[in-house]
């Protein structure tokens, strides 16, 4: 990955903040028991954390019952306006297909700031009931409290609306899947080149310690090797996503038993193979078995292999053809515009 960034900056994606990246991780559509959790976590902090700030606001005596309920009440009054206002928004998108829905849902936080708001609801309601059970200091602190998560609704709701209004121009639509579309082909570059990168390496060392590659017809020389137990063994296939290429240098260097060493294939991260046991052994015509290396892999499940995505390059694919078959040109050349650029990139990049 140092390699890639040092010699590939230019499908490296921008640099966002931790905090970016966490909102990202909460904008998704199965973590709202996290943001719950988020807001049960903030409830507390700052009900029971004193602070000069939170001084700022006194509540009288009887004062913060009512307040509580009036809070609970303007908190569901906004999110049934702002769900009837997303409603219209999106009713009148200027593109209206599954991968828009999407894009729209992700850049907005719209499950985030949903989730938020119905969790501070819960909040309220929650201690408007217990108003007689918690002490009456207490209580007011809780009201105060969520008093001020009503207020960062508000801050979310806006960000939703400016976002949502941005998806009523098809221009501002079409500028944002192009970018996905980029962004897209340079994720696919990044996987690519670990695993190009990752085999040269594991070459050099080969190289280095004059272990040449198994062949056939090495294979077809040996009469012994039929009966070599190592290549009877079957091994589950797994994804390779670690090489310890020190240790594995370390173990090499142990001394040998007078007897050449092959490697069977190059090895790369994120390589599904089951060689992971047996990809290097002595020649076999001397009746060795293959080394023991596996404490130098890492393996998973090979479902965990990092697969090259093709979503919103089948989504140009599929409209270059409906233009065309529409006659519409200058649609068409926008697209060939795009894939010129793709091309463009991949060359700068060595692929």
């Amino acid at each position: 990955m140092a390699r890639i960034k040092s010699q590939h900056k230019e499908i490296m994606p921008p640099g966002n903040t931790f905090l970016i990246r966490y909102l990202n991780f909460l904008s998704q559509r199965d973590k709202w028991w996290l943001v719950f959790l988020h807001v049960i976590i903030l409830l507390l902090a700052f009900s029971f954390i004193r602070c000069n700030f939170f001084s700022l606001i006194v509540f009288k005596e009887n004062s913060a019952e009512a307040i509580i309920d009036q809070r609970t009440s303007n908190v569901a009054t906004i999110i049934s306006m702002t769900l009837a206002v997303i409603g219209l928004l999106l009713s009148n998108l200027a593109v209206k297909d599954n991968l828009t829905y999407k894009l729209l849902f992700v850049h907005s936080r719209l499950y985030l700031i949903l989730y938020y708001t119905l969790s501070v609801i819960a909040c309220l309601i929650t201690i408007s009931t217990l108003r007689n059970t918690l002490d009456i200091d207490v209580f007011r602190q809780m009201v105060l409290a969520g008093t001020y998560l009503a207020v960062f609704i508000l801050l979310g709701i806006g960000y939703l609306f400016r976002t949502i209004i941005n998806f009523a121009s098809a221009n501002s639509i079409e500028q944002i899947l192009s970018q996905k579309l980029l962004d897209e082909a340079k994720e696919n570059l990044k996987t690519i080149l670990l695993s190009k990168y990752s085999a040269e390496m594991f070459l050099e060392l080969m190289t280095r310690k004059n272990i040449t590659k198994y062949t056939l017809r090495m294979a077809m020389g040996n009469t012994q090797s039929q009966n070599n137990s190592t290549f009877q063994k079957q091994y589950q296939e797994r994804l390779i996503y670690d090489i310890n290429l020190l240790q594995l240098e370390k173990e090499l260097a142990k001394p040998k038993q007078g007897t050449a060493l092959h490697f069977t294939t190059p090895l790369s991260l994120n390589l599904v193979t089951n060689e992971y046991e047996t990809f290097i052994y002595p020649n076999s015509g001397q009746g060795k078995e293959s080394m023991q290396l596996s404490n130098c892999i890492k393996t998973k499940k090979k479902e965990s292999r990092i697969n090259g995505s093709d979503e919103y390059k089948a989504y140009f694919d599929s409209k270059l053809n409906e233009y065309a078959k529409d006659g519409k040109h200058s649609k068409v050349e926008g697209i060939l515009s795009y894939y010129h650029e793709l091309y463009l990139l991949e060359m700068r990049n060595g692929i």
